[in-house]
């Protein structure tokens, strides 16, 4: 994951933010706005280490939010567009 615009990454693990770090799916488990702009990618190589790790391309995450306006008990969504 990287925080500075891919110019450093750093590992990430199973955890409170994250969960299937070693697996194919990623998941973000409290995505919020905090978020926004973060680069991840994956790093890839074999058990024997005889092969350096291959990167994969970088994912940019994007957290958008919309606005909810609540009236006698009717809910709203607004587009943010």
């Amino acid at each position: 994951m990287s925080t500075d615009g891919g110019s450093n990454f750093v590992p990430i693990a199973d955890g409170s933010e994250y969960t299937g770090t070693q697996t194919a799916n990623l998941t973000l488990t409290t995505p919020d706005t905090s978020l926004n702009g973060y680069i991840y990618r994956v790093l890839v190589s074999n058990n024997g280490g005889s092969c350096p790790p291959l990167a994969s391309d970088e994912a940019l995450l994007t957290v958008k939010t919309g606005r909810v306006i609540t009236n006698r008990g009717v809910t709203y969504r607004v587009n943010k567009n």
